[in-house]
């Protein structure tokens, strides 16, 4: 995030303190159901924030037939994810919901005859019965046993829901009786006398540590794989199992695709090995983003290939792949893992982790207590001498730990890390100044940000798109100024070939660390690099070369893997740091 403030004012303490709690139940304002036991009073009782109770939602007597309750939401919800919690804590033993199926709408007054589509289950769980997930889709619990316990075997099922689409104004839940035996009678419970009660239907945000939004998500393999694995392996969490193709030739005919839910601006992608043998099954392999299925035939949005040079990881690390390997635009909802490498039983993972963007924004700003105007540039009148600034987080799942870090360019350099989505600071010198804030994803991988003026201003009058990435935290390095002034001239140098010569619409600037070396790529998707005279003699090409020298480092221009285009790589060897 980049946010330009100009100060008017030199540098009054007064502290501002804004407190973000967890997720609370959204507020559901009216219930209605096909059939109903009860009074409107008794139903309003399933919505009314109480989980247990002797009233809620029944259908006694009419048990064999299917039956639904909808909720509409005070105000509508948007979140990618959802958690629902069914509540049957009426003290009738096992009379919970035997099969159950759970659906939104975006209508403006949500009703039984209006417009429904069926929510994504991930995760499934109940505190009692088994469930279990059927064929059509539905969730059923396991017939119960009947023993007497000396226990009331109240039930309450959690269900965690992708959101299509991120928006919904109500939900719906269908009841569908359950036939034990053929010739039997129909049920709605498994337990005497084989209806339930719905004391409590809740809706959550979902909130998790994880900021991971391939973690479950659907993994479908085009041929079998090793053993008994299943596909899923890929996205549970759990970078101990391996998923690797049962034929060993199989070579680009062999892919894994994931769906992540939604369309999605990406930060990066982490590719993860296992800690043991075969790690040679991990290398040349191609990443690709589709935003429609790619098995419907489109083009990918963006595609790259990862070590590309036949090299492969060590045991138990993660590649990060960002917008700077490939080319193209980095968002999309199904991402296809293939490889090329000559390897047999290529490619083996262990997990695939995806990391949406995920930038810092102002909400509200106040001058030495009084409430700002928040947008793209902030104006401070003269006298301000502090500044509060309250952000938020775009998506759910916060990870645990620091939250985010914070600078103001020109004034304080320095990354300041933060617990609290609240900034308290003196008022910066008067002039232009462009504070910063990033965002810390789970995997402690900073997400791409811009640091970067000079570039978004100079290729926007281009009308050039410029998209910004970080293979990993910068260290605390002090740069003289010269070592400053050197990079600036020659990124600048690098931009302007761009503009002038490359007739690309798309830059990329890739910034990292390897070791001690900063290395520094810009890419872009133009007509490609031109002749070898015409290289050596002109573009400033000598310059660029000769501060890269003067710095101990090296300047090269290459062509990307994908054929077109130009990459300018930076590498100079960062000063050490002062010793304590």
């Amino acid at each position: 995030m980049r946010l330009c403030l100009h100060i008017a004012a030199v540098p009054v303490l007064a502290a501002w303190v804004a407190v973000l709690s967890g997720a609370e139940p959204i507020s559901l304002s009216r219930a209605e159901a096909t059939f109903h036991a009860g009074g409107p009073d008794e139903l309003a009782h399933a919505i009314d924030g109480v989980e247990a109770g002797p009233h809620g939602w029944s259908v006694t007597p009419r048990i064999s037939e299917s039956q639904a309750l909808v909720v509409r939401c005070a105000q509508p919800v948007g979140a990618a994810e959802l958690d629902i919690t069914l509540f049957f804590l009426s003290g009738r033993p096992n009379n919970s919901i035997a099969e159950f199926a759970l659906d939104y709408t975006t209508d403006a007054e949500p009703s039984l005859k209006g417009n429904w589509k069926p929510l994504e289950i991930q995760r499934f769980t109940a505190e009692v019965a088994t469930l279990q997930r059927t064929t059509n889709g539905h969730l059923r619990a396991a017939l119960l046993p009947d023993e007497i316990t000396g226990i009331i075997p109240d039930d309450t099922y959690r269900v965690a829901v992708i959101l299509p689409g991120g928006l919904a104004t109500g939900f719906r839940l269908r009841v569908f009786p359950v036939f034990p035996r053929p010739d039997g009678p129909a049920w709605m419970s498994w337990g005497s006398p084989h209806d339930f009660v719905l004391t409590e239907f809740r809706v959550q945000v979902h909130s998790r540590e994880s900021t991971n939004i391939a973690l479950h998500r659907p993994v479908k393999a085009s041929h079998r794989l090793n053993g008994p694995m299943l596909p899923g392996a890929l996205t549970d969490g759990l970078p101990a199992t391996i998923a690797h193709p049962m034929e060993p030739g199989l070579g680009t005919n062999f892919h894994f695709d994931i769906d992540l839910g939604r369309i999605a601006a990406l930060d990066h992608i982490g590719l993860r090995t296992r800690g043991d043998g075969y790690l040679d099954r991990f290398s040349r392999m191609i990443v690709q983003l589709y935003e429609k299925d790619p098995e419907s035939g489109g083009a990918p949005v963006w595609e790259g290939m990862d070590r590309a040079d036949g090299s492969h990881p060590e045991a138990g690390t993660a590649d990060i792949i960002r917008a700077g390997l490939g080319r193209g635009v980095f968002r999309g909802r199904y991402l296809r893992l293939s490889t090329d490498n000559k390897v047999p039983s290529s490619p083996q993972l262990a997990e695939v982790e995806v990391y949406e963007v995920r930038t810092p924004e102002v909400v509200e700003a106040r001058a030495d207590g009084r409430d700002m105007p928040v947008g793209d540039a902030l104006d401070l009148p003269p006298g301000v001498r502090r500044l509060s600034l309250r952000l938020r987080i775009p998506q759910v799942g916060l990870p645990a730990g620091i939250a985010f870090r914070w600078r103001t360019r020109g004034d304080l350099e320095e990354w300041q890390p933060s617990r609290l989505m609240t900034i308290d600071m003196p008022c910066p010198p008067p002039g232009k100044t462009i504070f910063e804030a990033q965002a810390l994803h789970s995997d402690n991988q900073w997400d791409a940000t811009n640091l970067h003026g000079h570039a978004e201003e100079y290729l926007g009058l281009a009308g050039i798109r410029c998209h910004f990435a970080s293979t990993e935290a910068m260290p605390a390095v002090s740069l003289s100024s010269t070592f400053r002034h050197h990079l600036l001239m020659m990124a600048k140098e690098a931009l302007h070939n761009v503009v002038s010569h490359a007739a690309a619409t798309v830059v990329t600037i890739c910034i990292g660390v390897q070791g001690s070396q900063l290395r520094i790529e810009i890419g872009d998707n133009g007509r490609g690099l031109p002749s070898p005279a015409t290289l050596k003699a002109g573009n400033g090409i000598e310059n660029m070369k000769s501060r890269a020298a003067s710095l101990g480092g090296t300047c090269e221009f290459v062509s990307p893997a994908s054929g077109s285009g130009t990459v300018v790589r930076l590498t100079i060897p960062l000063p050490s740091p002062p010793e304590a």
